[in-house]
């Protein structure tokens, strides 16, 4: 790469705090307060969206509310035209034509043998051990979501988080617990859903109509015991939650036990939000949200011979080995600890650059050419993966680096 370490370093630009000027501006201010957690006066018409702290998943959060606002700004936007004065030239105003209209999926209507919906219900039924009518709606899974699942096979437990939500000492809990069951009703029925291998379609997953599952209130280290071999993988439910107390503090938690395959980074995030609005009595039953199914048929109109000659293209004569190397092909890594390095005084660089000056180069087939820009528009962790490569490339004496 000829983007060294030198240059990375580099902060020989003076940031600026002009404040916005126009209406655009100031009201694309305010969104990146309540999206970034940013004082508004340290956002002036200059600022980076990337610099204050914005990631793709901000951007994703950003770009919902604008929408909310009557306003049109797209992730592509606000990643192209990160400043607060480029990214207010191209948000528009929303008008009729712009409305999504939400698609309503019939259930069942995803089965790939829609005659034999009779037997595939008896078998997700009969997996699940709950009743036929129980099931509100059944539909393929995506190929991510059958990765996860067969690892959780092959190694009890992986891809499942135990994740702790602090709770305030004047939550009611029956209130609390009642939020959440509202949440899976509105617009989180995922937390109902459940993953069954059917002969006829494969892996699948389907809706149950069933109150979520709650494991009662006891002791944190008790609970972690008593439930950290518990399975969750097929047929079992994908969501448990419980009340927790940590003896050592006599804080109150909400203990989410939850696998992978139903939620990331980002709609955590969204859950937690409408769990909080339903808590306060400030979710909206009639607001529509689209559905997971919608997804599901987007994905399975795609054409499945374009997209795997995509994918050839992009990785033909890809020479990347795994790093470190693996003692045969089928070893299963799996990681016992955890190095944590804290870095201080990190100065973000923010110096202009061109293509014909400088590029990260990852591999032959992913090559980052970068249009004029300014350093600092770039996210943190893609220069740390750049840097991770170019070390990585070094050892393995090889051009070709992937991350998955």
């Amino acid at each position: 790469s000829n983007l060294t370490l030198e240059y990375l370093v580099r902060n020989d630009a003076p940031a600026t705090t002009m404040p916005p000027s126009t209406a655009s501006e100031c009201n694309l201010q305010s969104l990146w307060v309540k999206v970034l957690g940013v004082p508004a006066e340290k956002i002036g018409a200059e600022s980076s969206f990337v610099r204050l702290g914005g990631d793709s998943i901000s951007a994703m959060r950003l770009a919902s509310l604008a929408r909310m606002q009557g306003l049109g700004l797209s992730v592509h936007n606000i990643l192209t035209a990160p400043r607060l004065s480029e990214m207010a030239q191209v948000m528009s105003a929303l008008t009729s034509k712009d409305t999504i209209k939400m698609e309503v999926v019939n259930p069942f209507s995803l089965l790939k043998h829609p005659s034999k919906q009779k037997v595939i219900l008896d078998i997700f039924a009969s997996q699940c051990n709950i009743h036929v009518s129980q099931i509100e709606d059944i539909f393929p899974c995506t190929g991510v979501q059958k990765s996860l699942l067969s690892m959780t096979a092959k190694r009890a437990n992986s891809y499942v988080a135990l994740l702790l939500l602090k709770l305030r000492k004047n939550v009611d809990e029956s209130r609390f617990m009642n939020a959440w069951e509202m949440v899976s009703r509105a617009s989180a029925p995922i937390l109902r859903s459940r993953i069954v291998d059917c002969p006829t379609e494969g892996l699948v997953q389907g809706i149950v109509d069933e109150p979520l599952h709650w494991d009662a209130t006891q002791p944190l280290q008790q609970y972690l015991h008593k439930y950290q071999t518990r399975p969750m993988g097929l047929a079992t439910p994908l969501t448990r939650l419980a009340i927790v107390e940590d003896e050592s503090n006599r804080e109150r938690y909400c203990l989410l036990t939850q696998h992978h395959a139903i939620y990331d980074g980002y709609s955590l995030n969204l859950l937690v939000d409408e769990v909080s609005k339903a808590y306060c009595g400030f979710l909206d039953d009639h607001t529509p949200v689209a559905s997971f199914q919608a997804f599901i048929k987007h994905f399975m109109a795609a054409d499945a011979e374009k997209t795997k000659d995509f994918w050839a293209h992009e990785f033909a004569n890809c020479e990347a080995i795994p790093f470190p190397v693996l003692p045969h092909a089928e070893h299963q890594i799996k990681a016992d600890s955890t190095v944590r390095r804290n870095l201080e005084a990190f100065q973000w660089p923010q110096r202009d650059f061109t293509p014909s000056t400088s590029r990260f180069l990852l591999s032959p087939f992913l090559l980052l050419l970068l249009p004029p820009l300014n350093v600092a528009d770039i996210f943190l962790f893609t220069v740390i993966r750049a840097s991770w490569a170019i070390l990585t490339a070094r050892y393995m004496d090889s051009d070709d680096v992937i991350f998955g």
